[in-house]
């Protein structure tokens, strides 16, 4: 028998995927304006703040990211309001 999961899992497995994927590009050196990479906790709580549609930033993020990074964070903004609508259509078909 095929194990089915929730959708409730599916959706928080989702972000934090997408969480990891963007923590991921955010370190790489092309991410950052002076090339080098970012410390691990700042592209992580970019990461988290763009999937979560916050816009909470630690750094300047015009003069700290290069072109990459700010198209990556964009990303992560346009996946994470996805992700919100989502949850909210899972969230509304379970109360019908």
């Amino acid at each position: 028998m095929k194990a089915i999961i929730h959708p409730a899992r599916a959706v928080t497995l989702g972000f934090r995927l997408t969480i990891l994927f963007g923590t991921v590009l955010l370190a790489l050196p092309m991410a950052r304006a002076g090339g080098t990479p970012a410390p691990l906790f700042t592209a992580f709580f970019t990461s988290v703040s763009a999937v979560c549609v916050t816009g909470m930033v630690t750094v300047d993020t015009g003069t700290y990211w290069s072109t990459f990074g700010q198209v990556a964070i964009m990303l992560l903004f346009q996946m994470g309001g996805f992700g919100m609508m989502t949850a909210a259509t899972l969230l509304g078909l379970t109360l019908l």
